[in-house]
Parts: structure tokens; C-alpha cells; sequence
């Protein structure tokens, strides 16, 4: 893809934002191109659901991508003071992520800067939901339908040996996340590391805030650390401010 399709693309894209629906033609004449070009770059769009095709009126409007493309950017802009406060007390790396079918997928993120042993930047990146405590969380606000839905069979896939590898123990765990505001991961995802997550409850598209390190850094003699315990309460701090932010939206 040459930088003027990609311009284009993304011209079309403004356009659509803007007026809420456009015409082919109407299109053609504004980016001043053929209707057949415009045509295929709608196609393209239209494939990946960026934008769909009224049946009545053949018009062209934003897509279910496009929209909650949308609603993820205000969901990071208004969650960027949180999640760097909650980094900075915690001195863990810290993610915004959402429910992608059965992965949860990550939307944001924060390390300590010049952190030498930070948990990499996930952003863009999925990850099973049953091995992570951010997917946790947010299976833990899910119906238990849905929970069965994402996994029909009882036998689940294992990212490490500690990964939860059967459906019901994983609903149990999912009712202990209910009952006490947040999920664990410790080395269920990779070898090594341990997050926390809260669910943050949402109309539009739940969310989970987690905070990760390397279990090295929280270890206390096979006990849930003092450290553990200031996390968890600077975490769920976090997810109480987010609540409050989402819900004035």
C-alpha cells in the first residue's frame, strides 16, 4: 500500500466520522477519484468492518471496528492519570485490556520509566483469557452463559504447566474474583510472572486494569506478600477512580 492509498484511506475514513454516512459518488467527487476507487477502498474497509453498507439506502457508514475503535481511545484518554499513578506507587507495569471473544486483548499501557526489569509493552497484543488476570477479571463480570459459550469444552488450552486446564475449577476461581474485587495470575500465562487485575464495569465495553512483575519481585516464602497486599489495594484504588471516570461519560 503506497502512503497516498494509505492517505486516502484514511481521508475516507474522517469523512465518514464526520458526516455519519456518505454516497460512492458523493465520495468519489470529495477525494476527487474515480467511483471505482472509492468503491474499492469502502470494499476493503467493509471486509474488515471499519464500515458496513445501509441495505436501503446503500450508503456507506462507520463499522462496528470503526466504532469501538472510537470508544477505546476515549476509554485510554480518560484512563491515562490512574493508570500511571497506580504504576508509579506500585513500580509494576500497568494495562488497560478488553475482552476479545475468549482472549483478552490490550489497549494501553505504562511502565516505570527507565525500568530495567518492566514487563514489556502488550498493546495490540491477545492473550488466552483464562491464563491472565486481566481475562479473569473480566470473565468474573461476564455471564456464566457467555463464560460456556467462549469455552464449550471442559478441557482448556495451558500456556504453562500452572495455567487453569479445566472449566469448572476456572468458574470457581471466577466466583472467588467476584467475591473479592480481583483476579490473580501467577505464572499462568508465562513463566515468571505474576499480575493482578480489577474488572471495571462498563455499558459500552467492560474493562480490566492489571498490574504485572516479575515473581521474583513478589515472592515472600510461598505467602501472599505484605507487598501483595499494598498492590492489590493501590490496584483496586485505581479501579474505583476508573469506575467513577467511565461512568461520566
Amino acid at each position: 500500500m503506497t502512503l497516498l492509498s494509505v492517505d486516502r484511506t484514511l481521508e475516507i475514513i474522517d469523512i465518514l466520522v464526520d458526516r455519519g454516512d456518505v454516497g460512492v459518488s458523493e465520495l468519489a467527487e470529495r477525494l476527487c477519484v474515480a467511483p471505482s476507487t472509492a468503491h474499492r477502498v469502502l470494499d476493503t474497509l467493509g471486509r474488515r468492518m471499519f464500515v458496513m453498507q445501509d441495505e436501503n439506502t446503500r450508503r456507506y457508514q462507520p463499522g462496528p471496528r470503526l466504532t469501538a475503535m472510537s470508544y477505546e481511545i476515549e476509554l485510554i484518554a480518560r484512563s491515562r492519570r490512574p493508570v500511571e499513578a497506580l504504576g508509579r506507587s506500585t513500580g509494576m507495569t500497568v494495562h488497560i485490556s478488553v475482552l476479545d471473544g475468549s482472549e483478552v486483548r490490550y489497549v494501553h499501557h505504562w511502565a516505570p520509566p527507565r525500568a530495567q526489569r518492566a514487563i514489556g509493552n502488550r498493546v495490540g497484543t491477545k492473550m488466552p483469557a483464562h491464563s491472565t488476570s486481566a481475562g479473569k477479571a473480566l470473565l468474573s463480570i461476564s455471564p456464566r452463559e457467555q463464560i460456556r459459550s467462549m469455552f464449550p469444552r471442559r478441557a482448556l488450552p495451558k500456556s504453562t504447566p500452572a495455567t487453569i486446564g479445566d472449566r469448572q475449577v476456572l468458574l470457581e476461581e471466577l466466583h472467588a474474583v467476584r467475591r473479592v474485587g480481583y483476579a490473580r495470575n501467577i505464572e499462568e500465562s508465562e513463566p515468571g510472572v505474576v499480575g493482578f487485575a480489577s474488572p471495571i464495569s462498563n455499558s459500552r465495553l467492560p474493562v480490566a486494569i492489571a498490574v504485572s512483575a516479575w515473581l521474583t519481585d513478589m515472592r515472600d516464602h510461598g505467602r501472599r506478600s505484605e507487598r501483595e497486599k499494598r498492590v492489590v489495594d493501590a490496584l483496586l484504588t485505581a479501579s474505583g477512580e476508573l469506575q467513577s471516570r467511565y461512568a461520566q461519560g
